[in-house]
Parts: structure tokens; sequence; C-alpha cells
């Protein structure tokens, strides 16, 4: 998909192209409010686009039973009787304080052992290399006109999981690239790429993954079987939240509470991957 179109792009594109926006306008929730909540300055959007918001009280809950792993757990209902919020800021209650621990630990712990888990991230990454050449290969939707023709039609609902591996067998099948069938062949077997690199981003080895993956790639092993990732995750913006006092004094986060103190602020995942027959000679290459 083009990178030039965003997650705000597609969630327009989903609403105003389709009976979603007649829906709202005719419930009372003109579109153009609704837009304004989402993507624009409406007062109302830290609800859903903060750091303590409803979006990750969601998904924290949702993605923790569903997985299995207990680490996001949190006390909802505590958490949002004591959030309030004011100019883009967030105001939790003196009372909150346990809760909203508890809900940035959970966050933190989560991205750690589920969102950014070394072997899910690793088949993630073979799935977007997948996808990306297949669009050139095998004639799959990859540029925003593409999409909105999908969303016009009706057939959005049906770009799944299911459809995605409809696409992956209809590729291997027809796909002259031998290097796109065997990445598709071991996506379908669960043959993921294996990491070979895993430094948090510092100042000190800022260059390091660049200078990583010239080792890779001068000792023979192909480009397209490496796999970089770079990522800094907000965990918690402390210049944004403040506590509230019982008299009504404010405070900021690193003046209350001991565990917020020790939770950093992003999360930086600086990793490489490579194809497994390549991962020996890569842990050779890489001190």
């Amino acid at each position: 998909m083009s990178k030039n179109f965003s997650n705000s792009d597609f969630g327009d594109m989903l609403i105003s192209s389709t009976d979603l926006k007649d829906i709202l306008n005719n419930g009372g929730y003109p579109y153009r409010e609704i837009k304004d909540i989402l993507w624009g300055e409406s007062p109302l959007r830290p609800i859903i686009d903060s750091d303590v918001d409803v979006d990750r009280m969601d998904y924290l809950l949702r993605d923790s039973k569903y997985s299995g792993v207990q680490l996001g757990n949190i006390d909802l209902q505590r958490l949002m009787d004591s959030v309030s919020y004011e100019q883009g800021k967030v105001d939790i209650s003196e009372k909150g304080l346990y809760s909203a621990e508890n809900f940035f630990i959970a966050r933190l712990h989560m991205y750690q052992a589920v969102y950014y888990h070394k072997t899910i991230l690793g088949y993630e990454l073979l799935a977007r290399k997948i996808y990306s050449d297949m669009i050139d290969e095998c004639d799959v939707p990859g540029s925003p006109s593409e999409l909105r023709e999908i969303v016009e039609s009706g057939n959005i609902f049906m770009w799944d999981d299911e459809w995605f591996h409809s696409r992956l067998y209809g590729c291997y099948y027809t796909t002259s690239n031998d290097v796109l069938k065997q990445k598709i062949w071991n996506l379908i077997n669960r043959r993921g790429p294996k990491m070979v690199y895993d430094e948090p981003f510092s100042a000190a080895n800022k260059y390091s993954l660049h200078s990583v993956l010239e080792k890779l790639e001068s000792s023979n092993i192909p480009r397209s079987s490496i796999y970089p990732i770079e990522e800094n995750i907000s965990i918690i913006d402390k210049t944004r939240i403040n506590f509230v006092k019982a008299n009504g004094g404010k405070v900021a986060v690193d003046d209350v509470g001991f565990l917020l103190k020790s939770v950093p602020s992003r999360l930086s995942i600086n990793r490489i991957y490579v194809d497994a027959p390549y991962s020996s000679r890569a842990r050779e290459v890489i001190p």
C-alpha cells in the first residue's frame, strides 16, 4: 500500500464513500463533526486519541483476552471514573493513581510481550514483504485508487485473512518469481524469518542498524532476505498528564507514585531478521 496513504485517509474513505456517512447524518451525527473528532481539532478528540483514551482501553482488554495473555488487564471502570480531558491534556484524579499505573504498565508489557513479540514480528515483516512484492507480480490491489474501488463496491468486508490467504495461494501457482514463491511457501508453512539482531535504540548506537545491514549484505545474504525494523512507540507522554489532588491542585507524573517514574516514555525496537537458511551465517557476522 502507498506510504502516503495513512490510517486516517483510509478511515475517511471508508466513511465518506459508503452508506456510513448517510447513516451518521440521518442519526444526527454530521460527518463533518465526526471527522473533526477523529482527525481534527475537536475538544472531544482526546477521548479517542490521547495517552489515556478509549481506543487504548479497548484494545488492551480485547487483545489480552484473545491472546490469552493477562498482561493487558486493567481496572477499566475506575480508570474511566478518574479521567478527564482539558485543552488536549489528560487529568487523572489522585484516587485513580493505581489504575493509571496499571494502565501504562499494561500498555508497555503488551507491546513487549505481544505486539512486538520476536516471532510474531518476524512473520508480520515477512507478510508485509510478500504483499509488497505481490502488488507487482500478482495483480493485488496496492494503490489508494484500487482500495477506493473495493470500498465503493461494498466488498471491503471481504478483505480479511481468508482473502489474503486466497491471494497467497493464487500468486504461488501463477508467479514466475521463484524468490516470491519461496517466501509464500515459508509463510504458509510457518517457516518465518529468524531474529539475528536486537538492540534498543540509543544515541550511542544511532547508526548501528545501518552498519549491521552492510555487514549482512557483504556476507552474501540477499537483501530480499533481510528484514530490518526500527520503531519508536509512545508509551506515555508525561508532559500531557497531570494528577489532580483532592484540593484541586495538579501535580506532574514524576511527582506522584514511584512506578510511573520508571515507565519509559517510549519503547524502541531496533531489530533485524533474516530468512531461516541465512540465520547461521548472519549470527557469525553479527558480534
